[in-house]
């Protein structure tokens, strides 16, 4: 009691300093202020979630193909970057970033390819607009939640079906060449786009640099770090990475199956599970190739993943392939198949048949045979799971801990009474 005294003091300060300097760092949906009801993320929302965090992201912007010039995805996004200067003001101990990419930006998405095959002076043009854009609203610095292709998950396959996908394959890749796309968008190799990649990171670096700008690496989930990223080259031009080590299986890259959505260390080995896919191993790897832990900040989702259960299941324990009709209606809050909100997941689950586990993480389910309700099968993080993930973030000496991001935390307090269960649980327990 002491201790949460404690800290409501100092909150209520606005000053917080974690212990052996951690950071919080926290993603913000900026078309969040656009949902209606009770799903509006306000700024007075925006506002107590700054008391608790060190950064706060600002998701996301674009870029134009060809000039690579940084743009906004939406003009109604200005007014929200106009507010950094006066937010700056407010909150002198919270970082202000900007974020490129996070799959949010659906426009030619060749054009990251694109940049990444160009040569010295497209990076340079990129890194001169990216600042001008930073310094006109005032950030701290930018983020690259660089978009790139992902891995597939593991799935169970015919013969016929393997070799129909080749097929597919090559049919596409020869339609591609007979429209005469651009060399520029197509994927390098490994060595080619971890050389191109350190040498785009390093560019802006050293365009931010005499503006003492800030640049972070926001590396998304299941994309293939070791084949876009030289580690030990990029590690001094960035002052942290995050990490999105969930979503390994979700309904709509894995329509048919459904696994934890972020488990910290490997579950029990199974066909369809790739023993890289958990925190623990991707975390190793970043910190076997040269990462210097404290750069290394880990990531939870605030959201669970829901997919539909069309009969009867026949085998309730994860990882579940028979029953599943892919990704489930979404909430007010995301808007999004597959998706919905930690509030929603707090209220839902409480109906529901579940099974947590705070190390390898949480499911619950309503099955086809509940009378007036379709069936649902929800994968998410509660407090438990979130709790075990900030003690190992510790144990390993990493920098701190990401939210994705508060729009989809219970900022209204809708199922407990307590907003921002999640973020809370970091910050408390990073204390």
């Amino acid at each position: 009691m002491k201790l949460l005294l404690g800290f409501l003091v100092v909150l209520a300060a606005g000053h917080m300093v974690l212990a052996d300097n951690f950071n919080v760092v926290c993603f913000y949906d900026t078309f969040s202020v656009l949902r209606g009801g009770s799903a509006n993320f306000t700024q007075n929302d925006l506002e107590t979630s700054l008391q608790l965090c060190t950064h706060l992201v600002y998701g996301y912007v674009g870029m134009r193909p060809g000039s690579y010039e940084v743009v906004t995805l939406d003009k109604r996004q200005l007014p929200i970057f106009q507010q950094v200067r006066e937010l700056k003001k407010k909150y002198r101990n919270v970082k202000f970033l900007l974020s490129l990419g996070g799959n949010e930006d659906h426009s030619n998405p060749e054009k990251y390819y694109g940049l990444l095959n160009g040569d010295v002076g497209k990076h340079q043009a990129f890194a001169k607009s990216a600042l001008d854009f930073v310094r006109q609203h005032q950030f701290d610095g930018l983020d690259l939640a660089y978009q790139l292709p992902t891995e597939e998950a593991i799935k169970k396959r015919s013969k016929f079906l393997s070799n129909l996908s080749k097929v597919s394959t090559a049919v596409t890749n020869k339609v591609k060449s007979n429209l005469g796309l651009s060399e520029d968008s197509k994927k390098p190799s490994a060595e080619k786009a971890r050389t191109q990649m350190s040498s785009l990171i390093r560019e802006v670096r050293n365009t931010f640099s005499s503006n003492k700008l800030m640049l972070t690496l926001t590396v998304l989930p299941n994309v293939n770090a070791s084949g876009f990223y030289d580690v030990r080259s990029i590690i001094a031009n960035l002052d942290l990475i995050n990490l999105a080590p969930f979503d390994f299986r979700n309904p709509h890259n894995s329509r048919k199956v459904a696994d934890y959505l972020s488990p910290l260390k490997a579950p029990p080995k199974h066909q369809l599970r790739n023993p890289n896919a958990n925190v623990d191993s991707q975390i190793q790897y970043w910190l076997s190739q040269g990462a210097n832990s404290k750069q290394m900040i880990l990531g939870v989702p605030a959201y669970g993943r829901t997919w539909q259960i069309k009969k009867v299941l026949k085998n309730d324990r994860l990882p579940i392939s028979s029953s599943l009709g892919g990704p489930a209606a979404g909430d007010e809050k995301t808007h999004k198949r597959g998706l919905i909100g930690w509030s929603e997941v707090c209220k839902n689950v409480k109906s529901m048949t579940k099974f947590e586990d705070k190390t390898f993480g949480n499911y619950a389910y309503r099955g086809m045979e509940v009378k007036g309700a379709n069936g649902l099968l929800v994968t998410y993080e509660n407090v438990d799971s979130v709790t075990e993930k900030a003690a190992y973030a510790q144990s390993r000496g990493l920098g701190g801990m990401a939210l994705f991001d508060l729009s989809l935390d219970d900022f209204r307090g809708e199922c407990n009474g307590d907003k921002f269960t999640l973020l809370k649980t970091i910050r408390y327990k990073l204390l």
